[in-house]
């Protein structure tokens, strides 16, 4: 080298050069002096180069290094051999820290010896930072993922499987090791070339779709998949969140099915408060009918006549025990709790099934063991699930190509209880679904066909009269309801609340008030031919009158009229005439309303429901009057 070339390193070109390096320099001695420092040193310690040189690092900085750098210094100077790099940490002026990444390299004398210790540092706080923030966030991604309830799968640019979550392994039925480098179309999507799936899944990246997906072992389930497209520097991967559809599309179901369920009970109930009003109407024209045509029959000396005539008031009987049967379904208020014969209640159900039974070709069998069992209970309430279950026996084997068979018996189990079962020759129901048949909105039947209620009521209408409803396999191979109730204690007596007083009623003056011409003018064509004497009034005003000036054994009176109503009577005769009280019944169609059930109820006053017939207006005389003594005005 030409020595007018070289450059004396010497003095500020050294330092300028050691100032311009991007970390910190410093030299030692022997003595772990100071011999030099560059300006990235003294500014990251904030000292100055009068306060350093010459000086150690414990009279320069205190116990900011502590010894293990001096150790490393002296290790140099003895080995003779620069350290690799390192990383180090120690407190900054601002109560933090800072994180050098650190060298140490010996300066040797002419014969080989280290006489210096050159120290090189670059500060990297940031990148330690930096690194330390994305660790966590990836920690948290994949704690995310390891834990989420979603599926996580990712696959690579041929479609490979590379990540593949718990919650992937749970929902098919795969491990990950199972999953990991196969083909992914082989779990979302469904067709013959896997490879071919693949490729046209990743094709749609950036969308969220439902398709049909499958398990490892090929069971078909539904999916709904937001897949995105992960560019990387030299590759591209996609992941793909997946949401099994199944639990979802099951509750979308069921929220549909127990909408159509609402809808039908709504529309229902309009209906039959539609075709309750239409019953309630009907029953002042039948109880007309009814009574008049019994009336004739009972004058008539033609057999010929009297037959046909029997016939029309066979017929008339029967209109009305449907209508009254129908207003008991349709009553609303409070449970009644009376002695009931059971097999009155079987009968006022038939009353509503039995031109449905014969429409649907199906024959029906009944077996009362004891005819005058009784239980305790709503005869309504009771009379509603016979009816429910004859109705549900029928429609079970509308599919059925054999004889369509109903066999219902009453008697009293071997546990003691009043047993009813209804039996069908229908298809019968599956073991497991005879505990959901009772539950609310669950049906077996098509959509539309049922509102899944009727059972569900008829177990809250046994359970409530203290009795248990099943349903098991019948011999026939059909389905076979069961129905325990407590046995009446008084019905076990051989009592019979319901019976008319023997004898004949004594001839006794009645009052009749009633707003209708018809129903007035029969109720005293009734009374009359039983020897009795009849004043009729058209409004409780005028009954309040009469009362005043005559005495009366018996007072018939309608509920619902213009003015006072029956109601109103009742109330004015207990404060005017309390022992009329005790005479005054009801002869009424308006018990289907929740007012008028309640007052009767609440008074126990007797009443005769509309439509009637002279023997039932005539056992209610007996029952009001037996005893009595005939009072004139």
């Amino acid at each position: 080298m030409n020595d007018e070339h070289a450059l004396n390193l010497d003095g500020p070109i050294v330092q300028t050069l050691l100032d311009l390096l991007p970390g910190t320099l410093h030299v030692k001695d022997r003595d772990l002096r100071y011999c030099m420092v560059n300006r990235n040193y003294l500014e990251r310690w904030g000292a100055k180069a009068s306060e350093v040189v010459g000086r150690t690092s414990a009279e320069a900085f205190g116990d900011l290094f502590g010894v293990e750098a001096d150790r490393r210094n002296m290790e140099v100077m003895r080995t003779g051999r620069a350290l690799p790099f390192y990383e180090v940490a120690y407190p900054d002026a601002r109560g933090g820290e800072v994180i050098l990444w650190a060298t140490k390299a010996p300066i040797l004398d002419a014969q080989g010896v280290a006489t210096h210790v050159l120290t090189f540092s670059l500060d990297i706080t940031p990148l330690k930072r930096a690194q330390q923030q994305l660790d966590e966030s990836e920690q948290v991604r994949a704690a995310t993922i390891e834990h989420s309830l979603d599926c996580f799968i990712t696959a690579d640019e041929q479609g490979r499987i590379i990540e593949f979550n718990p919650a992937a392994e749970q929902v098919f039925a795969c491990t990950r090791a199972q999953a990991l480098g196969r083909p992914i179309g082989l779990l979302l999507g469904i067709g013959d070339d896997v490879w071919q799936r693949s490729r046209a899944l990743l094709e749609r990246a950036g969308e969220r779709f439902e398709t049909q997906g499958a398990r490892l072992d090929g069971q078909e389930i539904p999916l709904e998949i937001a897949l995105v497209e992960i560019p990387l520097r030299d590759r591209r991967l996609f992941t793909a969140c997946v949401r099994e559809l199944s639990e979802r599309q099951r509750v979308q179901a069921e929220l549909e099915r127990q909408r159509q369920a609402l809808y039908q009970s709504e529309r229902l109930s309009v209906l039959g408060t539609l075709a309750a009003g239409i019953s309630h109407e009907l029953s002042n024209p039948l109880s007309v009918v009814v009574s008049q045509a019994a009336l004739l029959a009972s004058e008539l000396d033609d057999e010929r006549l009297r037959t046909r005539v029997n016939a029309i008031v066979r017929a008339a009987e029967r209109c009305a025990a449907i209508v009254s049967a129908f207003l008991d379904q349709s009553r609303h208020g409070p449970a009644r709790s009376e002695e009931v014969v059971l097999a009155t209640v079987v009968d006022s159900a038939l009353d509503l099934t039995a031109h449905l039974l014969r429409e649907q070709d199906v024959s029906l069998r009944i077996v009362h063991a004891q005819p005058e069992l009784r239980v305790r209970g709503d005869p309504h309430q009771l009379s509603q699930v016979v009816l429910n279950l004859l109705l549900n026996a029928s429609a079970a084997m509308q599919a059925s190509d054999g004889a369509r068979c109903i066999m219902l018996t009453t008697a009293v189990s071997d546990e003691g209880t009043v047993e009813l079962s209804v039996s069908d020759s229908g298809p019968g129901i599956a073991p497991e679904l005879r505990e959901r048949i009772f539950e609310r909105f669950f049906t077996t039947k098509a959509s539309g066909a049922g509102t899944g209620l009727g059972l569900a009521i008829c177990r809250d209408i046994i359970t409530a009269h203290g009795g248990r409803i099943s349903v098991d396999q019948a011999g026939s191979g059909g389905a076979v309801f069961r129905v325990r109730l407590p046995v009446s204690e008084v019905g076990g007596r051989g009592a019979n609340l319901g019976s008319v007083p023997a004898g004949v009623a004594q001839s006794v003056r009645v009052l009749v008030v009633d707003d209708e011409p018809e129903i007035a003018n029969l109720l005293r064509e009734i009374l009359q031919l039983g020897g009795h004497r009849v004043d009729v009034v058209d409004s409780g005003g005028a009954a309040l009158q009469r009362v005043s000036d005559c005495d009366y054994d018996l007072i018939l009176s309608d509920m619902r009229m213009p003015g006072m109503d029956g109601t109103m009577l009742y109330q004015a005769l207990l404060d005017q005439h309390p022992p009329l009280v005790k005479r005054l019944a009801f002869v009424t169609g308006d018990t289907l309303s929740p007012k008028a059930a309640g007052f009767l109820q609440q008074t126990g006053i007797a009443h005769l429901s509309k439509p009637f017939t002279p023997r039932q207006v005539n056992e209610l005389v007996m029952r009001m009057t037996t005893g009595g003594r005939t009072r004139s005005c």
